[in-house]
């Protein structure tokens, strides 16, 4: 007999348990709808949108609905989290609206709404109908009603960006690491050239025999000196015949400040990752000629 009472007194408890947030939610909906400050309307197609679909997108049952441990969502279409021992309500789907309790999501714990309100949003995507609108647009009247509701939605939306952008990654990736092998080639050639052309164009400027010997040969710019360092030494020349005195290589390192720059991006680039590249590719090729 006393196990007759408690399976009865554990079942009424538990139908309680299920009922309590429907009981405390529908008064504050209903008195929200009715006008009061702090509720966000969100007209949706009824016929397409149902309570009983979200429910079975959420994983839950429809005549229960769904329950997780800190929140849930009602049969009567209450989204609901816990907070502080008391229940608080989200939203909540009724006769072709959507009703956004602004003051409940200011109230609850952040975490909880977020992880609440994606819940209602991965359910939303699951049930409306691709080749409709419906779900684009009820998300862009939650982005626009501002607080904290705006908040969570942009959170949900970088969530949804990180994956696409991880997932585009993925698949880009054998392109990304070709383009790594070449960009890599082309810094270090770059490098060359550039410490290259200002090794000529240092020698050009310290040796005047060499200017000399160009001259008879009729030639105004050496093979591989640069326009900088010819310019550098004529202006060098004429500072002199007017009796100034200018620093040759001062003046030449003031006229090839960008290149300094280009031949330090190019370093860092190839201390940060783009040698790597070059190299893996390089062994790629070994291992495979060696087998």
């Amino acid at each position: 007999m006393l196990k007759r009472v408690f399976s009865l007194m554990t079942v009424v408890l538990m139908v309680c348990s299920l009922m309590i947030p429907t009981m405390v939610f529908a008064d504050d909906i209903e008195a929200l709808s009715k006008g009061q400050e702090g509720i966000a309307k969100i007209g949706y197609p009824e016929n397409e949108l149902k309570v009983e679909n979200m429910i079975n997108a959420m994983g839950g049952d429809t005549s229960t609905g769904w329950i997780d441990k800190d929140m849930g969502f009602t049969t009567d279409g209450i989204l609901y989290v816990k907070h502080r021992g008391n229940y608080v309500s989200l939203l909540q789907m009724k006769n072709g609206e959507l009703l956004v309790n602004e003051n409940g999501y200011e109230e609850a714990s952040t975490d909880k709404v977020t992880t609440a309100t994606k819940k209602f949003v991965d359910a939303l995507t699951d049930v409306c109908d691709e080749k409709s609108d419906t779900a684009d647009e009820i998300m862009t009247e939650f982005q626009n009603i501002g607080g904290k509701v705006n908040t969570v939605m942009l959170a949900l939306v970088f969530d949804d960006t990180k994956g696409d952008m991880y997932g585009a990654y993925t698949w880009l990736s054998p392109a990304f690491a070709a383009l790594n092998i070449v960009l890599g080639i082309g810094a270090v050639v770059l490098i060359f050239l550039l410490l290259a052309s200002t090794v000529l164009d240092l020698a050009y400027i310290g040796l005047p025999i060499w200017r000399e010997h160009s001259s008879e040969n009729g030639k105004d710019k050496p093979f591989g000196v640069s326009f900088d360092a010819t310019a550098t030494v004529k202006e060098v020349e004429k500072n002199i015949g007017e009796g100034q005195y200018k620093n040759a290589y001062l003046i030449y390192l003031k006229r090839r400040a960008i290149t300094y720059i280009i031949l330090a991006v190019c370093i860092m680039y190839l201390i940060c990752g783009g040698l790597s590249g070059i190299i893996n590719a390089i062994l790629g090729l070994v291992s495979g000629i060696t087998g």
